[in-house]
């Protein structure tokens, strides 16, 4: 990136904004009826996921073959459990976390 005049975390960070502005267009039009469904994942828990894989591999344990992310469909029956506007990482849940959280010892 340094060719082009920016930092890599600079561009990550722009991914990360487009990408999270995307999701929260496709799940209002959603909402309003404008498609009929959309498939969503969930940063937050992907972000659990690489925080995850990454220690394991610094802590000379075995890499991830399988974060088991799943993807969720929204539809006009569940589009609302994003809010209202839609909101990053909304609707999918939060089991994960406290599963993370055990699994990492911390709770």
């Amino acid at each position: 990136m340094a060719g082009f005049g920016c930092d890599e975390r600079t561009v990550a960070d722009w991914e990360r904004r487009a990408g999270a502005h995307c999701q929260a267009v496709h799940e209002a039009v959603v909402q309003q009826g404008q498609v009929e469904m959309d498939i969503g994942e969930n940063l937050d828990w992907i972000g659990h996921a690489i925080i995850d894989a990454e220690m394991r591999l610094i802590c000379g344990l075995p890499p991830v073959k399988d974060p088991k992310i799943p993807f969720y469909i929204f539809d006009k029956s569940n589009a609302h459990r994003a809010g209202n506007p839609p909101e990053l990482s909304k609707g999918y849940g939060d089991a994960y976390i406290d599963g993370y959280l055990k699994l990492w010892r911390l709770k």
